[in-house]
């Protein structure tokens, strides 16, 4: 069974068929005698009752034929009469179909100027969206580089990380490797002292047998106290090296996360406008060009709607008041030709609406176009938020990165610095003969008192605090040599010292101390002093010995007769940003240990010098001298201001009124200050020779 389409169509056709027969039935005779003159395209003729007419003509011309046929014999000169008032009326009718061909011809060309002007309106949309497209795929690669560039951020933070773990991995093993190297060192050092000390020990083995009783039970206590000391040690040079590298690294973490956050909030700001912008193209502009097209052409297909629809309903109306005529007088004609028209019509309307609809459909990729654009912006905002997350993650990663680099930093300078210092003495231990002394030291360290006693065989005696720490010194002769030995040597030592001073009281007059001495297994301190006066040693520090720095470097004398009549040096260097060293008597070194790259200027900044808290001479700095950052310089005495050549000379700092920064004369206690220009003492330097 045929569908609707199928039946309409066939209906189409069966009315397209009648309407053209029609047509052929109504052209106009070529031998007309009709004079009237035809209209031009611009009169305007009217149409009413022109079908009528035709009709009416043409059933009136075909009953004539036949009448005539019938009546010719009998009705001659009626015949004649008729047959000429019929084409009077032929005449007439073929003038008023004319008419209506050139009104049909009139419409057609006004249907075919109103294509024109919605070919061109076609057209001129077709350029719209072309341009909108160009437009839109410039933006879309603005975009896809903006992409890009995130991209390469991306991998750039990838390979800083991998780079960072390498360096992070290297640095470990470095540490690792030299920590072994250390040990290894360290031991064979030990083994050797340790094989001296036997062959000591065979000579001493008398006296040791006598004391093994008692050292047996000092043992554990001295082990304890020995593990105080160095873990007090260790917490100092922690403290120290802690201060150093936060005061140097504060300023570069405060620096780099200022950078990275501008940085980030640029970029942040960025993509925000670039969103916006494409928000409100997306939203604004595009919704505003499609609904003022759809607006368009909705009023163009309206109103050319309502034009048609009116004309079709005039005609209509016409047609079927013709129809309603014609029908009355006869019926049978009027069935096969009324329906003619109404199936025009409908054709006409089914093209304008098939034309509004390929319209639309023209349009439809176009919302589809902006719909697609829509989910890529929207994809696009999702990609930016997991690159904003990415790169949040990415910084996170680097921070605790650095964190751990710092740490591994911190640990590698403490390591270094303590094998430095264990070379420097091991070097000074290999090159001089071991000597026997006593060092009793009582060191106050951030408000806690600790008495510790050590018998060292090779001159142990330096010690040195931070600037909250007091220092009450015992006047044994002490020689200043190394902080660091053996605990086995210090135990081996103090039970030969007091093997062989048992019972020797002669020199207790030249030990004198002034502090209080702890119990140490129900025996005073002062009888165990009193007892080891005789083995005290007073020895000549060398001139390398005095050149060694807090920080293990072998300073550079020049000066042959610097200190050759001090003995023992008792030190003490506050640890800061500026520390004071090189102390000889013809210049000292004053360094910046800012490890943050920061150079100081000096504009007012002294150096304070005074010699058992007497006199103060005083050296004030340039206005224009800066200390670098990790550098250092020399301030010479009045002494040596015109030693060297002139070109030397003429750079050097010389502080005119000081003579010489060290002092020969035992018993005189040195105070060298470092004072900036609000008066806060920077670094100090004391030294007591007895």
């Amino acid at each position: 069974m045929p569908s609707k389409k199928e039946k309409h169509h066939q209906q189409q056709q069966q009315q397209q068929q009648a309407l053209n027969n029609i047509k052929s039935q109504t052209t106009p005779l070529g031998n007309s005698t009709n004079t009237t003159p035809i209209p031009t395209s611009d009169e305007k003729v009217p149409l009413s009752n022109s079908y009528h007419t035709v009709t009416t003509n043409h059933y009136t011309t075909t009953t004539t034929k036949k009448t005539n046929l019938n009546n010719e014999p009998t009705n001659s000169l009626d015949h004649l009469s008729l047959i000429r008032d019929q084409k009077n009326e032929l005449d007439e009718l073929n003038n008023r179909f004319s008419n209506y061909v050139l009104a049909l011809r009139k419409k057609t060309k006004e249907n075919e100027d109103l294509q024109v002007k919605v070919d061109a309106e076609k057209q001129k949309h077709k350029n719209l969206e072309k341009r909108d497209t160009n437009d839109l795929e410039t933006q879309m690669d603005d975009l896809r580089n903006e992409i890009d560039e995130s991209a390469v951020l991306t991998e750039h933070f990838i390979r800083k990380r991998n780079r960072v773990l390498k360096e992070l991995a290297l640095l470990k093993d470095k540490i690792r490797t030299e920590e072994d190297q250390t040990y290894a060192n360290r031991r064979q050092a030990l083994e050797n002292e340790y094989k001296q000390t036997l062959v000591q020990l065979k000579d001493l083995s008398r006296r040791f047998e006598e004391l093994e009783k008692t050292s047996k039970a000092n043992k554990n206590e001295m082990n304890q106290m020995t593990d105080l000391y160095k873990k007090l040690e260790d917490e100092l040079h922690d403290l120290v090296l802690a201060n150093i590298r936060l005061e140097c690294n504060l300023r570069t973490i405060e620096e780099q996360t200022l950078l990275t956050k501008a940085v980030y909030e640029t970029e942040k700001n960025d993509l925000a406008n670039e969103q916006l912008k494409q928000q409100y193209f997306y939203t604004v502009e595009l919704d505003n060009a499609i609904t003022d097209i759809k607006r368009d052409f909705q009023l163009l297909l309206k109103n050319n709607k309502v034009i048609l629809e009116n004309a079709y309903t005039e005609r209509i109306e016409q047609v079927k008041t013709q129809i309603s005529t014609y029908q009355a007088n006869k019926p049978q004609e009027t069935v096969s030709t009324s329906r003619v028209p109404i199936a025009t019509l409908h054709e006409e309307l089914k093209q304008i609406e098939k034309t509004r609809e390929g319209i639309e459909d023209e349009y439809r990729p176009l919302i589809d176009q902006y719909v697609t654009k829509q989910k890529e912006k929207n994809q696009l905002d999702e990609e930016r938020i997991r690159l904003d997350t990415e790169y949040t993650r990415l910084i996170s990663e680097i921070n605790q990165l650095t964190e751990a680099i710092e740490v591994g930093k911190q640990y590698w300078f403490s390591v270094h610095f303590e094998l430095e210092t264990y070379r420097r003495l091991l070097d000074l231990e290999s090159t001089n003969t071991p000597t026997v002394t006593t060092t009793v030291t009582t060191t106050t360290l951030n408000n806690a008192t600790v008495n510790e006693k050590k018998v060292t065989i090779n001159d142990k005696n330096s010690v040195m605090n931070d600037k909250n720490s007091t220092m009450n010194e015992k006047n044994v002769t002490i020689n200043d040599k190394n902080t660091n030995s053996n605990d086995k040597n210090d135990i081996t030592d103090d039970k030969n010292t007091n093997s062989n001073d048992k019972n020797t009281k002669k020199n207790d007059k030249n030990i004198k101390t002034n502090v209080d001495t702890p119990v140490i297994n129900g025996k005073e301190e002062n009888s165990v002093i009193e007892e080891l006066a005789k083995s005290i040693m007073t020895v000549k520090k060398t001139e390398s010995q005095r050149s060694i720095s807090k920080t293990g470097e072998m300073k550079k004398a020049t000066n042959k007769n610097a200190f050759r009549e001090g003995s023992i040096l008792t030190c003490n260097i506050i640890l800061g940003k500026f520390d004071i060293d090189q102390v000889q008597a013809g210049f000292i070194s004053i360094n910046n240990a800012a490890t943050n790259c920061v150079d100081q200027p000096l504009k007012g900044w002294t150096i304070v010098r005074t010699v058992n808290d007497g006199e103060e001479n005083t050296f004030q700095f340039p206005d224009s001298y800066v200390l670098k950052a990790r550098t250092r310089v020399r301030v010479y005495s009045n002494k040596v201001e015109n030693a060297g050549s002139s070109a030397i000379v003429t750079g050097r700092l010389t502080a005119t009124s000081i003579s010489a920064w060290a002092s020969t004369g035992q018993g005189d206690n040195v105070k060298i200050s470092l004072l900036d220009d609000k008066g806060i003492n920077r670094a100090e330097y004391t030294e007591t020779w007895q």
